[in-house]
């Protein structure tokens, strides 16, 4: 059998079954004596062989059975079939078929086209005519890199809980005795950050609280190395050992005495193996490659890497939103985001106290916005209709925060929770659903300080998470989904490969927040990132505002106490720069990103993102008022740069002169900032950013607009509507003229409502580029399909 599409191929000889592509090939072999076990792993780019002379091949798969313990290595096995298939996205993938006298496996690897990436998960099927239970079954096993132990760093990362130390990449020199365990329901890595010292997770756990799911080893002196990465929600946990000649990766689902019956089957959750070169930063880059070819299919560009207003408060909010909507028009934002407490109870989520958000989110959809509705679909409050209708549904009353979680384990339940949610988008219309929470907990006796569990239910709880997340998004495809879990709770590769956007933590991580997990999660699907440092006044414009690490946000509390002009404005200046920069291809996907190193200060406060090309960039440096280099000189030295490419940097603030120079000369000599002030940023390649007077063509003049009586919130006014202008580099905001004097600025949509308004009123509307060139005004006519 031999099967290949464009790179990746699968062949085999005999008993010998070979998976990969030109990055990366895997071997396995099924022995004579009925071992089936990994005979080969080799980094194509660069030829070494990680299997070596170690004492152990991997398994490739392992359960225990009624106490008995069953593995590739062990023997015994039989084959049964193999195939192979082309999948939608030109993956190959192989299906290898064992079996003995009690189980039948199914072993599949996929492999990927021009990545090298092998993803691998294992089907058990209880043949034995007997019902029976399973123990701990291996999520993987990893036996490889053995030959050049010294040379070798291990890799891992902590989780995306709400404890100091969380979202940091560790490294430890390997040398022979060296355990690391790792237990997701465990105790967390900590350590002191930004002189905070705090733990401050609220007791539940998924997947990725503790640890995030990923491994990595890394040759020092070759300058390449391995990577592991999974996809599971429910308790697990892992060991690494490096000793007598093995080092190895296993880990398992905690299960204890789980049910299997006869002729039933049970789907391991999927894990991924892959190969780089180069360092970190490479490896990074290599893994978002991966995620932005074969795991980019359920991203909407409606919700990603779009801007923020946010509130977080109790209703009624039809007020405050009104209020909210006026601002992010001026400014720009795209999306109105309402947070927790706008709901009757979590299991109902109705509105309450007259908030409409049919209503509400047809106001905002006018203005060009989009609504996000905090919505943790498996989270129900004790006098909620699913918790009186099924209690028996309800799992671990946990505080009032989150309350009860309702067990997805169960068919019904999660059937119910489906439907739920797309009731509710076609109930308020369509809307960017945020989840929070714990889809995954244990069943107990649902008293306040339980520890103990059954935790068997999280197995079914993590595979049904996982199939929410795809449903939702299949029956509801114009619908966004931003993740979140008390922070990054369930942030895995899989999860992130639904969600438009996905948070990483609720804030102890401080100003490392963003700067490792740029390693698995692409850097413009993060929900806002701490390193940035901004802050949000209402009043003045804080220098420190600007955020440039993603899509900039802005937390509106009290919108009934308004803003003043200078603050809308500057604000609006951000979003301009923001906007500009993603049309330049700065942000958006098929971004690397780079961290550089510094002459002095400490350089997790700074990132380096660039076009996929490495041509064109921004250096981004935190806000945080305690990023060493703030109000001192510093030297940056920039990663990534094509050596003999002429590049040309200019600072934001004023922190250096315009220079060009090769990409080798800024990598060797650094750039220079005479002093570092707050929402400093270095353009790289980036000429002609707004106010600088480069463009000097105004836009086209904005077409047809009419004006017409509307009533919006208990207002009697005149809502008035054009057709959208073009310009030769980006329109910036729409000028609206009220009776020939200037009233308001429209930077998103086309659509304006005034509260104040009659149709006596003269409207004229001109559009504004970035460099203040203006095109002629159009006037608003009365629309003939209206009355008055």
């Amino acid at each position: 059998m031999n099967i290949k599409n464009k790179d990746a191929y699968f062949i085999r000889e005999g008993n010998l079954f070979r998976i990969g592509s030109d990055k990366v090939e895997k071997n396995i072999r099924l022995t004579d004596c009925g071992r089936f076990i990994m005979t080969g792993y080799i980094n194509k780019d660069t030829g070494s062989e990680y299997i070596g002379s170690g004492a152990l091949k991997s398994d490739e798969f392992a359960i225990t059975v009624d106490g008995e313990f069953y593995s590739g290595d062990k023997g015994g096995w039989n084959l049964s079939d193999v195939s192979a298939s082309v999948l939608k996205q030109g993956e190959i993938e192989a299906v290898i078929t064992l079996a003995n006298d009690v189980l039948k496996v199914e072993r599949h690897y996929v492999v990927y086209p021009e990545v090298g990436v092998i993803q691998e998960w294992t089907v058990y099927e209880n043949t034995s005519q007997e019902d029976a239970v399973i123990s701990n079954p291996a999520i993987f096993v990893q036996r490889l890199m053995h030959d050049h132990v010294k040379e070798l760093d291990f890799m891992y990362m902590t989780g995306g809980g709400n404890f100091t130390g969380s979202t940091q990449l560790k490294t430890a020199k390997l040398q022979d005795g060296y355990i690391k365990d790792f237990d997701s329901q465990g105790p967390p890595e900590m350590s002191e950050i930004d002189g905070h010292y705090a733990n401050k997770l609220h007791g539940r756990y998924n997947g990725t609280a503790m640890w995030f799911e990923f491994f990595a080893l890394h040759n020092r002196n070759r300058n390449e190395g391995w990577y592991m990465t999974f996809d599971y929600q429910g308790w697990w946990q892992s060991q690494f050992t490096c000793r007598d000649r093995n080092t190895s990766l296993i880990g398992w689902c905690v299960l204890n005495d789980y049910a299997f019956p006869a002729g039933s089957s049970i789907k391991m959750p999927p894990m991924m193996t892959g190969v780089f070169t180069g360092d970190v930063d490479d490896l990074g880059n290599t893994i978002n490659e991966y995620i932005y070819k074969y795991k980019w299919d359920y991203t909407k560009d409606k919700y990603f890497n779009r801007t923020n207003m946010t509130i977080w408060r109790e209703a009624p909010l039809s007020k405050k939103v009104y209020k909210m909507v006026e601002a992010a028009r001026y400014i720009g934002c795209e999306r109105i985001w309402v947070d927790d407490f706008w709901f009757d109870s979590k299991g109902n989520w109705n509105g309450i106290f007259g908030d409409d958000w049919k209503y509400i989110n047809e106001y905002i959809n006018k203005n060009g916005m989009v609504l996000r509705m905090w919505m943790p679909p498996w989270h129900a409050d004790r006098l909620s209709d699913i918790w009186l209708e099924h209690p028996e549904w309800m799992l671990d009353f946990h505080g009032n925060w989150y309350n009860w979680t309702i067990d997805m384990s169960i068919e019904e339940a999660y059937q119910w929770i489906l439907n739920m949610l797309c009731n509710k988008q076609k109930e308020i219309g369509v809307y960017d659903l945020r989840v929070d929470g714990d889809p995954c907990n244990a069943r107990n006796d649902r008293s306040f300080n339980t520890g103990d569990g059954d935790w068997n239910v999280t197995f079914k709880q993590s595979e049904n998470f996982y199939r929410l997340y795809k449903e939702f998004k299949d029956r509801n495809p114009e619908a966004g989904l931003d993740g979140c879990s008390s922070g990054g709770h369930t942030l895995t590769i899989e999860s992130v490969r639904y969600v438009d956007q996905q948070q990483i933590t609720d804030g102890e991580c401080h100003h490392i927040g963003g700067y490792w997990t740029t390693l698995i999660m692409p850097i413009d699907k993060h929900q806002g990132m701490p390193i940035s440092g901004g802050k949000t006044c209402w009043d003045k414009y804080l220098p420190r505002e600007r955020q440039l690490f993603s899509a900039p946000g802005y937390l509106m509390q009290n919108p009934e106490k308004g803003w003043t002009l200078e603050s809308l404005e500057c604000k609006r200046k951000d979003m301009e720069l923001f906007r500009w920069l993603r049309q330049q291809g700065i942000y958006g996907r098929w971004i690397k990103v780079y961290r550089p190193d510094l002459e002095h200060g400490d350089k997790t406060f700074i990132l380096q993102r660039m076009t996929w090309d490495n041509m064109k960039g921004l250096i981004m440096i935190s806000n945080r008022e305690n990023n060493p280099i703030l109000g001192k000189s510093a030297v940056i030295y920039p990663k990534g740069l094509l050596p003999d490419m002429e590049y040309t940097i200019e600072a934001l603030e004023g922190g250096m002169e315009k220079t060009t120079k090769t990409g080798k000369e800024w990598m060797e000599e650094g750039i220079r900032l005479s002093c570092v002030k707050y929402g400093e940023g270095l353009l790289i390649n980036l000429p002609g950013r707004p106010g600088q007077g480069t463009d000097t063509e105004p836009p086209a003049t904005p077409g047809f607009a009419v004006k017409r009586p509307a009533k919006w919130f208990g207002y009697d006014g005149i809502e008035v509507y054009w057709d959208k202008s073009d310009d030769n580099v980006m329109v910036s905001y729409y000028e609206i003229y009220k009776n020939h004097e200037f009233l308001t600025k429209v930077s998103i949509g086309t659509y304006y409502f005034d509260e104040q308004g009659s149709m006596e009123d003269i409207y004229e509307i001109r559009s504004v580029d970035a460099d203040g060139n203006a095109s002629d005004f159009v006037l608003a006519s009365r629309d003939r399909n209206c009355q008055g």
